[in-house]
């Protein structure tokens, strides 16, 4: 494959390395086989590690067929992740799910390396300040915490919610409603995931690693927009269909009572917590102006069926970690 072409300064990033993230499914988001890919089309070395569980997986083979070398690690063994990131000057984790917490390890590992770059896998809003402990989210919080501890240089990253799977979080339920949490006029950030893959790649690749080790935070936002617009179009769709509006209240009694997450991120998100930067004017949008993300609006108006075939949202590997 011919490389694109690069500054000398960023040259400096030679060798990249992505860990986990290939389930496609609700999980993992397959997001490390997106980064895998937009890292290949950009032109640069990358491999990919994995655990044995999924070196046969139908993500890996797909990776191994277009020749980014696939190295099977043991995130329970320093040793062997010192020995897959040797002389990798990049880390770009999509460990989650039950492997989450296996980025501390990596981050380790990767300071022992001298890993120059370590992308943590925070795809998602900007973290909140001042989250209390007993917040369902804190554990994200303090993971971010203890790998900035670790001391290796962290670029975190947030987009807001994956467009493409606007379906999931925006759909008509089996009694033709659309239920939405508290008024649905604040505005959320989207980005997709092969958006966000490949703005990241790009930066990564063209711009002077000495300003993205310093930079820390990289908020980047495709498109804006907020539930109550969006579900106008499913009712353009459907006309019989109904938005049917709930309670902060209740939703959360619901969380308490029956564990349901989502209606206590929903509650977040009504709330103005799933925004890409607190403000507009601290997104990163500019470090690439050629970039013409997809809008959340496409994907809505493509619906579930397309989208899902399209990015293989129902074909779990079993790679969320």
């Amino acid at each position: 494959m011919q490389k694109r072409s690069m500054s000398s300064t960023s040259a400096n990033f030679k060798l990249f390395a992505v860990a986990g993230g290939l389930s496609k499914g609700p999980i993992g988001g397959g997001i490390g086989l997106f980064f895998a890919k937009a890292l290949r089309k950009e032109g640069v070395e990358v491999k990919m590690l994995t655990r044995a569980s999924s070196i046969e997986s139908p993500a890996v083979h797909e990776l191994a067929a277009l020749g980014i070398p696939i190295v099977e690690v043991d995130y329970d063994s320093p040793s062997s992740l010192a020995s897959a990131l040797s002389g990798v000057d990049v880390v770009i984790s999509g460990l989650a799910g039950g492997g989450f917490a296996a980025q501390i390890p990596l981050a380790q590992a990767a300071k022992e390396a001298g890993v120059k770059l370590f992308v943590p896998s925070e795809f998602g809003p900007c973290l909140p300040p001042n989250v209390p402990e007993d917040s369902p989210i804190y554990s994200r919080i303090k993971l971010a915490q203890d790998i900035k501890e670790v001391g290796v240089s962290v670029l975190r990253v947030s987009c807001g919610h994956f467009a493409d799977w606007i379906s999931g979080s925006l759909c008509v339920s089996d009694k033709n409603e659309i239920v939405i949490i508290g008024e649905g006029k604040t505005d959320i950030s989207f980005t997709s995931r092969p958006d966000l893959a490949e703005f990241v790649a790009h930066v990564l690749t063209h711009l002077d690693p000495s300003l993205l080790t310093t930079l820390s935070t990289l908020p980047i936002e495709g498109s804006k927009a907020c539930f109550l617009n969006l579900s106008r179009i499913l009712i353009a769709q459907n006309p019989s269909v109904k938005v049917v509006h709930e309670s902060h209240e209740t939703a959360l009694k619901r969380f308490e009572e029956e564990g349901d997450f989502m209606a206590f991120l929903k509650v977040s998100w009504d709330l103005g917590g799933l925004r890409s930067a607190e403000r507009d004017e601290d997104l990163k949008n500019g470090l690439w102006p050629e970039w013409k993300p997809r809008r959340v609006e496409e994907f809505l108006e493509e619906g579930r069926e397309k989208v899902e075939i399209e990015f293989g949202l129902s074909d779990v590997t079993g790679e969320g970690k």
